[in-house]
């Protein structure tokens, strides 16, 4: 199968025409219907846009046709989890700065 039938399943999934789409992510419906139709492969801007927008989009699966077209909940949670923890110590780092300031008056 080729990435532009997984583009064209993905559309279908997500419940979406290319005008819909292409509105969805900000880009035009020229490009999306391109894609759709077989005439171009999705851009590295289409791509990045996709995933920002639908970041448990497996990647690898729009792009090869390996794995599952949605990451599964695991990975994801494990994504989540190791992100908590960056936010928690930026917070924790934050607040030591804070206490160190309100100290040094």
């Amino acid at each position: 199968m080729s990435i532009n039938q997984r583009f064209k399943d993905l559309l279908k999934i997500l419940n979406f025409n290319p005008t819909a789409f292409s509105k969805e992510i900000k880009v035009s419906q020229t490009a999306i219907r391109r894609i759709v139709e077989g005439d171009n492969q999705p851009s590295p801007k289409v791509l990045t846009l996709i995933l920002e927008r639908y970041p448990n989009l497996n990647m690898n699966w729009l792009l090869t046709g390996k794995g599952d077209m949605f990451l599964n909940d695991t990975t994801e949670l494990e994504a989540l989890k190791r992100e908590k923890e960056a936010l928690l110590k930026t917070l924790a780092d934050k607040e030591e700065i804070i206490r160190l300031l309100k100290n040094s008056k």
